[in-house]
């Protein structure tokens, strides 16, 4: 799953106002916040979150009776938990943004293709765009990339 980043936020900064008055929750869900964002694999189903942890590689499966190290000495708060928790409310929030319109979803999908490969060509004029696709996501065509991803693309294109 690739993170809708700006629902992603709203989802995180809604979290700490929440916790603001708890510094344990707080800081949980701060490092839950990084685990999602830097793990190399994580997977939510709707209620059991999977992830590796960024720090020992322990896999860890989440859900309502989840204990860890941090449950075992005592704390309440713990990044797992907390991570869990971020996903169901991000997967809420995700659920209930509203859906371009198919017309201008293409329109915007091909106007992000044309851009991108524009910019591609101006600022690397001696090396192919399919081959660096390749080598990058194993595909040669910018139409096989999300649109979600294409964003992405032209933001780093753009820098």
């Amino acid at each position: 799953m690739i993170l809708n980043t700006q629902i992603w936020q709203q989802t995180v900064s809604a979290a700490k106002v929440a916790a603001s008055n708890n510094p344990q929750w707080l800081r949980a869900i701060e490092r839950a916040d990084l685990e999602i964002r830097r793990s190399r694999y994580w997977a939510f189903d709707g209620s059991t979150l999977t992830i590796q942890s960024t720090t020992s590689k322990k896999l860890y499966r989440v859900d309502g009776n989840h204990t860890c190290d941090a449950i075992a000495n005592g704390h309440k708060a713990c990044r797992h938990r907390a991570a869990r928790q971020l996903m169901i409310r991000y997967t809420e929030r995700l659920n209930a943004a509203p859906l371009p319109a198919k017309a201008d979803a293409k329109i915007e999908r091909a106007t992000l293709i044309t851009e991108i490969t524009a910019t591609w060509a101006r600022k690397y004029p001696r090396e192919s765009l399919a081959d660096n696709l390749m080598a990058r996501f194993r595909c040669n065509n910018l139409s096989m990339l999300n649109t979600d991803f294409l964003r992405r693309v032209q933001v780093v294109l753009a820098q």
